[in-house]
């Protein structure tokens, strides 16, 4: 099926769509009165601004995706990126609720700092509904159809499931690492849950389930904050 080359294309046509759909949205948004005092970086920085211009660039991407598989390689795209809905489904919910606790409770102990470049996008209530969405309903998807569904297998058929199990939670957890200020405790967060998903994916053969979990973990997380703000509300 497909090789590192087209997962290497699919990450060109993903960054050159958030780079135009990006520079678009501040241009735009920039002429509007609401924002006619607000530098580039403020724009850049608010989410009810950037979080549709990444959805459009991801619906684009994806979009790449099938075309490359359904037309290129003529699969069918669900069976290519190993879907398979799980019967058991709940299980793999509970366990990413598990997860997020337990890594929630481990992050407490490790030096991460108390602020971190990622808080800019929780500024505002309309700004932390948008993130939620997009955290819940969005990524989930996005992030497994690229890390486990394209990367780990092509990973796989080059180098072994190990190694390719190892490089897709490092990548996982470099992807996010910009958004913790780099602070090695906080990537070494995000690799442990790269890592967790990345066996799920390899242990069920299964797409779906490691979205599931993915779900469930990102999933408490803002229900945690929606509880803590008192909807969102008080930050």
């Amino acid at each position: 099926m497909w090789t590192l080359g087209d997962v290497l294309r699919v990450v060109v046509v993903l960054l050159l769509s958030i780079f135009f759909t990006g520079v678009l949205s501040v241009m735009f948004v920039s002429a509007l009165p609401a924002y006619r005092n607000a530098t580039s970086a403020q724009i850049a920085t608010d989410p009810r601004i950037i979080v549709p211009a990444q959805v459009v660039a991801y619906l684009v991407t994806v979009w790449f995706v099938y075309r490359m598989i359904t037309l290129h390689y003529r699969a069918n795209f669900w069976e290519a990126i190993h879907w398979r809905w799980p019967a058991k489904w709940l299980i793999f919910l509970v366990g990413g609720l598990c997860l997020s606790v337990l890594l929630q409770v481990v992050s407490h102990a490790l030096p991460i700092p108390k602020k971190l470049p990622i808080d800019e996008f929780f500024k505002t209530q309309g700004g932390v509904w948008m993130m939620a969405i997009y955290g819940t309903l969005i990524a989930p998807f996005t992030e497994e159809l690229f890390f486990r569904g394209l990367l780990y297998p092509a990973l796989v058929r080059k180098m072994g499931m190990p190694v390719a199990i190892g490089l897709t939670s490092l990548a996982f957890a470099l992807i996010h690492a910009s958004q913790l200020g780099w602070s090695f405790a906080a990537v070494g967060i995000m690799i442990g849950v790269g890592l967790a998903l990345t066996l799920v994916r390899a242990l069920s053969g299964s797409l779906a389930a490691s979205t599931i979990v993915h779900l469930g973990y990102n999933g408490l997380i803002f229900g945690l904050i929606f509880v803590g703000t008192h909807g969102f509300r008080k930050f």
